[in-house]
């Protein structure tokens, strides 16, 4: 596994979560000035992309950020964020989250591009499910890991620092399934790609409220904090 910034490579199959293209529009309905961020996002995509040089691209879940609607600057962000992405990849699989309705008409049109539903996709043995909806149990037994979004985990550990971070998780099957599968997966949490949103603490000292259904159903066995790596330094 490389990790680049908030995005994860397994080989040939790289993934990020939680881009809220259209996030800027909820905060201007609050008060606060937000420029549209979609350059940003692009250029961070593509020096994600350009360095852990992947085949597939899954995007585990929310995409875009308003419900139920989208707003013009998703329908021009949205694509232009997956064309973008399909400038280094040879296929983008969006794994629809939360924020996710009707995304497929943001990119109708788009060769190379494959949206499934929120129940998650098998890439290459590994289970992406953004972690809000019931999870398939047939791709889960035939999945060597599972990738959820949706958290947006942070680390305040440092006294007036917040950053991003990855949980890896032991998951018990047994419970994430109620019954239906046995057994244990390696799991990881990616933090949120977008820099506006944001964040669930974890990590000693933090609450309990978490968002996956994972943790819902007590079927987290273990879990552990890895920080975003600083992505001007080489992959780790």
């Amino acid at each position: 596994m490389d990790v680049h910034g908030e995005v994860v490579g397994f080989g040939d199959v790289a993934a990020l979560a939680d881009v809220h293209i259209g996030v800027e529009i909820e905060l201007r309905r609050r008060g606060i000035r937000v420029v549209n961020k979609t350059e940003d996002r692009v250029e961070k995509l593509l020096d994600r992309l350009e360095t852990l040089d992947p085949e597939v691209l899954v995007i585990v879940g929310d995409l875009k950020h308003n419900v139920p609607r989208a707003s013009d600057l998703e329908f021009s962000g949205v694509p232009r964020f997956v064309e973008a992405a399909l400038e280094v990849v040879d296929e983008v699989v969006v794994v629809k989250g939360n924020h996710d309705g009707r995304v497929e008409d943001l990119l109708s049109g788009l060769d190379g591009v494959r949206v499934v539903g929120t129940r998650g996709a098998l890439v290459d043995g590994i289970y992406f499910s953004h972690g809000h909806a019931e999870p398939d149990p047939d791709l889960l037994r035939e999945a060597r890991a599972v990738v959820f979004g949706h958290e947006h985990p942070v680390s305040e550990a440092v006294p007036g620092t917040t950053v991003k971070v990855f949980l890896e998780l032991e998951l018990d099957l047994e419970r994430l399934t109620r019954g239906e599968l046995e057994g244990r997966l390696p799991g990881l949490v990616l933090p949120a790609f977008d820099d506006v949103v944001g964040g669930t603490e974890v990590g000693e000292g933090a609450d309990d409220d978490r968002l996956l259904l994972a943790h819902r159903r007590g079927a987290v066995v273990e879990e552990s904090v890895l920080p975003v790596p600083d992505p001007e330094l080489e992959p780790i």
